[in-house]
């Protein structure tokens, strides 16, 4: 919330109580103790809504720094807001979709601008979200040949630095979306690498990793190796149930093609056939 401060308010209780004045009894404070605010709408009897103040936090801004201060925050805002992003711009050169996505960092975490510094590369998740959905404007708008080098970049930085441990877990939710783009893109080489690197993610959790349901006790769990076998059912048969929706309705050539040697009889090592729906039976 930014606003100028025209009542002149010297403290957070000052903004606080300028809130509650306005706030139709919605908001007050808790006690007496003021330690926290009560949100209480009329629709919410049996339930308590707290603001801790310890989270709360007011900064009172003045002058030129001020102003550019919070321009600046609101530029980045924008930057990451996809409302407020150009149109989508296809680099010049491949080569550089791997370097828009992956950056080095220290090991604060912090962007490394020299080798000394360099910890580790790591896939910059707000970069790879809104690249992501640049390669889904450009699969509705453009034939996939045009933009075919690019495209395979973008999955080689996807089974190079997502489809590992342990930065799959930061990422596994645009899996489904990379899924649908190779193929609605007719790029079932790439796609069956996707599935290989999957299914040799899995096998690395299988072999490092115990698995836990944390919002269960522990002495009612279920063994680690039933946890992981229902995970990777559920993960193959996401894969399955996505490239079924994003299936084109018609092959070209070439996608055929690719299909029949990369794809027709793939499936994973215990899995019963991946794709068994009737339409790839006929291809």
């Amino acid at each position: 919330l930014v606003m100028e401060n025209g009542a002149g308010f010297d403290s957070t209780e000052d903004l606080w109580e300028w809130l509650f004045a306005r706030s139709d009894g919605l908001l007050n404070w808790k006690d007496k103790e003021r330690e926290a605010v009560r949100f209480k709408p009329a629709y919410l009897n049996d339930s308590q809504i707290l603001f801790a103040n310890s989270k709360n936090k007011v900064f009172l801004l003045s002058g030129e720094q001020g102003k550019r201060l919070v321009e600046s925050i609101a530029w980045q805002i924008h930057q990451r807001a996809s409302e407020w992003r150009a149109l989508p711009n296809l680099p010049m050169d491949a080569r550089q979709i791997g370097t828009d996505l992956v950056a080095a960092v220290q090991k604060d975490g912090e962007a490394a601008d020299n080798l000394r510094k360099t910890g580790a590369l790591t896939m910059r998740r707000a970069g790879f979200a809104i690249k992501l959905r640049d390669f889904e404007a450009y699969e509705r708008d453009l034939p996939p040949e045009i933009w075919q080098a690019h495209r395979h970049a973008f999955f080689r930085a996807f089974i190079q630095h997502v489809l590992v441990l342990p930065h799959f877990f930061d990422l596994s939710t645009y899996l489904p979306r990379v899924i649908r783009l190779a193929t609605a893109c007719e790029d079932f080489e790439h796609l069956r690498r996707i599935l290989n690197a999957l299914y040799d993610l899995y096998v690395a959790v299988d072999k490092h990793c115990a698995a836990t349901i944390k919002s269960c006790p522990s002495a009612s769990s279920p063994a680690s190796s039933d946890i992981l076998n229902r995970w990777r059912t559920q993960l193959f048969d996401s894969v399955g149930e996505n490239i079924i929706a994003a299936f084109p309705t018609r092959l070209s050539r070439d996608g055929k093609a690719g299909w029949q040697e990369h794809m027709a009889e793939y499936c994973p090592p215990d899995f019963e056939a991946l794709l068994n729906w009737p339409i790839f039976n006929s291809l």
